[in-house]
């Protein structure tokens, strides 16, 4: 099993992190740690615990991202099965055993996870219930969030494709996630929580400020190779509304620039010409009922109805920019 953990600037939760792996209690693991040029002290914890426990496998780079941190680990791993876990979050206990368990002879491994702001909150889920990993329609897998965290991948069938995650923005995990769903020959999930992901404003994407536009940017790769593959007749209903639901995201996480300015970062970013036309021709109500019902599990929160009003605001004139420029 190889474990891959990109770090950068996690040193507040490294030490936990790595514990939640090397105490999983499975043979011949290891775990390939790459610090994307930290500038905190995760650089020293990690020389420390490499140099404690022999599994850990250390490799240092400038900062490039998340995505050239886990290519330059895949470059080096060595197990069968990789998984993939980031530095502030947690392996819950049994997890690799589960995964290993579970995966058959799958190419691919989708699992469930938890989150939590403090570990305390985590004291109900130690005791992972004993579950087949099952045969899912890949629609559902698709509309599951857009991350690498939750899967178990051969590693022989990575190499196969040729796998590698785009280079040089904060969003590589959402086209990374699409081809992981669609190449492979055999997928299963497991409706078991194995990952623990923590929730705090110190997050990459939490701190990317206009940057969350990047994410625009991935989706129009994910169509690329949707159309690349064969695949955008079939999973084109699928594609458009996880696209929305970004959309929306991006809206909420930047309201207070206006929706103007949203409406116009979103529109600088190349969203791909079908992409632009098929958005364009969606009727708002259709974006009420089934994405901002999916955010808000079907009822919108009293909190939430400034924000919803803001985020139909913005839709629009995003919209009206769309067709302004067709």
């Amino acid at each position: 099993m190889s474990v891959v953990m990109p770090v950068f600037n996690a040193g507040r939760y490294l030490d936990r992190a790595l514990e939640s792996v090397l105490t999983q209690g499975v043979d011949s693991l290891e775990v390939i740690c790459v610090d994307d040029g930290s500038s905190d002290n995760s650089g020293e914890i990690l020389r420390g615990c490499a140099s404690r426990d022999k599994r850990i496998r250390l490799f240092k780079q400038p900062n490039a991202g998340q995505g050239a941190a886990r290519n330059l680990a895949l470059e080096q791993a060595t197990g069968d099965y990789v998984a993939f876990v980031d530095a502030d979050d947690l392996l819950l206990p049994g997890a690799l055993k589960q995964m290993l368990a579970r995966v058959g002879d799958s190419d691919v491994l989708v699992y469930d996870f938890v989150r939590f702001r403090n570990e305390a909150q985590l004291a109900g889920k130690r005791d992972l219930p004993d579950e087949p990993a099952k045969v899912v329609p890949r629609e559902d897998l698709l509309r599951m969030m857009g991350v690498v965290w939750n899967k178990l991948v051969q590693r022989r069938w990575l190499e196969s494709v040729a796998f590698r995650f785009p280079e040089g923005m904060i969003y590589e995990d959402i086209p990374a996630h699409w081809k992981l769903i669609l190449l492979p020959e055999r997928i299963r999930h497991l409706g078991s929580p194995l990952y623990a992901l923590r929730a705090h404003s110190g997050s990459t994407t939490a701190n990317a400020g206009l940057r969350r536009m990047d994410s625009a940017n991935a989706f129009r790769m994910v169509e690329e190779f949707l159309r690349a593959s064969g695949n955008w007749p079939e999973y084109r209903d699928v594609f458009l509304p996880c696209q929305l639901r970004n959309l929306a995201q991006m809206c909420d996480a930047l309201s207070e620039q206006g929706e103007e300015a949203i409406a116009r970062a979103a529109v600088d970013r190349d969203m791909g010409t079908e992409q632009r036309a098929a958005l364009c021709r969606l009727p708002l109500h259709w974006r009420d009922r089934d994405v901002f019902f999916s955010m808000e599990g079907n009822r919108l929160a009293k909190t939430r109805r400034y924000a919803f009003t803001r985020l139909r605001k913005a839709y629009r004139t995003f919209k009206k920019r769309l067709v302004l420029q067709r």
